[in-house]
C-alpha cells in the first residue's frame, strides 16, 4: 500500500493516524467552502437574477450529471 506498510505491527495506529490526517484536511477544506459561499450568498441575495441563474446553472448541471450516469456503461 501506498501509506500503510501491511506487515507494519502498528497497523491500526498507521490508520488512525491517516484518518485523523484525512479528517483536519477535510475539515479545513470544507470550513472553507462554507466561508466563501456565506459570503457570496450575502452579496447576491438582494440580486434576483444572480440568484435565479445560479439556479439554472445548477439545475442544468444536475441534470447533465443525470444523463452521464443514465448512459455510463458499468
Amino acid at each position: 500500500m501506498q501509506f500503510v506498510t501491511p506487515g507494519d505491527p502498528h497497523l491500526w495506529v498507521n490508520f488512525g493516524a491517516l484518518a485523523v490526517i484525512m479528517q483536519i484536511i477535510s475539515l479545513t477544506y470544507l470550513a472553507a467552502v462554507i466561508a466563501i459561499s456565506a459570503r457570496l450568498g450575502h452579496r447576491v441575495a438582494g440580486r434576483p437574477r444572480v440568484v435565479a441563474g445560479a439556479h439554472l446553472a445548477a439545475g442544468t448541471a444536475f441534470c447533465l450529471f443525470a444523463v452521464k450516469l443514465a448512459t455510463a456503461s458499468f
